[in-house]
């Protein structure tokens, strides 16, 4: 049989760089994008420099009132355009000085003015974007098309593995946050799909606002400073070894 790597994210605002080496690393990955919206987590909100070298949150607003207990791909995105345009102004205050502003911050202006109505198509639109930019070519899939071709109402580990029997997969590529409460669940390791959990640690490279490294930043602060093949390189370094199952109930 034939492997097939596949991996599965909620779709995060600005995802960080560990998410790209998920993807890069698979075959295949599911936009888990029928999942519910947390309030105050990455699905609307990450960290870049905000002035000199302090860090903070750059946060997409949502229709709260409408949005809470919905899912991603039914949370609605506040309407007013006006937090674009000032978003836009606060990413060139700090970081107009980087080596590549000028090559990314078009893409990214282009991809924020977007009409976008949904928090999941906005989100899912920019990891796209940043996989096009650094050339990673994966299959996406989406677990919503899961849902619907199947109608299962699955919840947990057991959710994850048939949505990976869905995909395909023999190697589930997986988040080292997941470990607790799948083996709370016990459904794996128990079947026929492999399990490699992410041991990713972020490698330093040049940053324009400060002079010591800053790690767990947004992507688009390690593709502002760098270009796109070493930008790949930096990512692909995070995991210097994937864990099995066994090494990882050992830590």
């Amino acid at each position: 049989m034939k492997e097939v790597k596949v991996s599965l994210m909620q779709p995060t605002f600005l995802s960080w760089q560990g998410f790209y080496e998920m993807i890069n690393i698979s075959d295949k990955f599911v936009f888990l994008d029928d999942y519910q919206l947390s309030i105050g987590s990455t699905h609307l909100r990450n960290k870049l420099f905000t002035f000199s070298s302090d860090t903070g949150y750059y946060t997409i607003p949502i229709q709260k009132s409408k949005s809470f207990k919905k899912n991603i791909n039914e949370a609605l995105l506040f309407e007013d355009h006006a937090w674009k345009e000032k978003f836009l102004r606060r990413l060139t205050s700090n970081y107009s000085k980087a080596k590549y502003f000028n090559e990314v911050m078009p893409m990214a202006e282009k991809w924020l003015m977007c009409d976008y109505k949904i928090l999941a198509d906005i989100n899912i639109d920019f990891i796209k974007l940043v996989c096009t930019y650094l050339n990673i070519k994966r299959e996406f899939l989406y677990s919503s098309d899961f849902t619907q071709e199947t109608g299962s109402t699955s919840t947990r580990s057991k959710r994850v593995l048939e949505i990976l029997n869905w995909a395909g997969a023999t190697t589930y590529i997986c988040a080292n946050g997941s470990f607790d409460y799948m083996k709370e669940d016990e459904v794996f390791p128990d079947c026929e799909v492999e399990v490699l959990f992410q041991n990713f640690i972020p490698k330093p490279y040049p940053q324009t606002n400060c002079s010591d490294f800053v790690p767990y930043l947004s992507v688009l602060d390690l593709i502002f400073n760098v270009c796109p093949q070493e930008s790949i390189d930096i990512i692909m370094s995070g995991t210097d070894k994937w864990l099995s199952w066994k090494e990882r109930s050992s830590l």
